[in-house]
């Protein structure tokens, strides 16, 4: 048990001796009332900073996807990951605090939930769909859509309220002028917005 004094703002400031490297570990203050922090994981910190592609997630931006991304994500065996988003902010002052949200916690549970009952179906139907194409006509047309929140994020970079209902992702090599034109009008044709990235 360590004890300290706040300075007259309210700040303080203790030095203690840290346990083993790992975790989780759970850590108790009291000033009168009990606050608890969980899931705490002791070692190093690494903090980065740089530009956008240093900022960005594992799981991509708003129409800039990670190729292979959600398979990473989804099976990932690794429990001593913690990911922190700060929201982006300016001063000319140094700042003591900032905002921020935690990025979703998956347990061992939910990731065998989300592999059982979206992954694997969604893939076993995408690769039956690709091979009876394949073996019909010798080829098969994906189409890239990406659908999102009416409103970004906090930590969208994108602030943009104007968003399309769908993006179509297109690549310069696969992805002929003549089938960007046909995927666009076929989705406006049925009513909704189409932006291309």
């Amino acid at each position: 048990m360590y004890s300290t004094k706040s300075d007259s703002k309210g700040s303080w400031k203790l030095k203690v001796q840290t346990p083993s490297a790992g975790g989780p570990y759970a850590i108790t203050i009291s000033d009168g009332k009990i606050l608890k922090l969980n899931d705490v994981l002791i070692g190093e910190v690494w903090v980065f900073s740089g530009q956008s592609n240093m900022e960005m997630p594992l799981k991509g931006f708003l129409n800039q996807p990670i190729i292979g991304s959600n398979h990473t994500i989804a099976t990932s065996k690794n429990k001593s990951i913690r990911f922190y988003t700060v929201i982006q902010d300016k001063s000319l002052v140094q700042k003591d605090d900032f905002d921020g949200e935690l990025m979703r916690t998956v347990s061992p549970e939910l990731r065998k939930r989300i592999l059982k009952d979206y992954y694997w179906p969604h893939h076993a139907k995408l690769s039956h769909a690709v091979n009876k194409q394949l073996q019909l006509f010798g080829k098969a047309l994906i189409l890239d859509c990406h659908a999102y929140p009416s409103k970004p994020f906090k930590r969208d970079l994108d602030k943009s309220l104007n968003r399309p209902d769908f993006n179509i992702g297109t690549d310069s090599f696969h992805t002929p002028k003549h089938l960007i034109e046909v995927s666009k009008a076929f989705f406006e044709n049925a009513g909704y917005t189409v932006g291309i990235d």
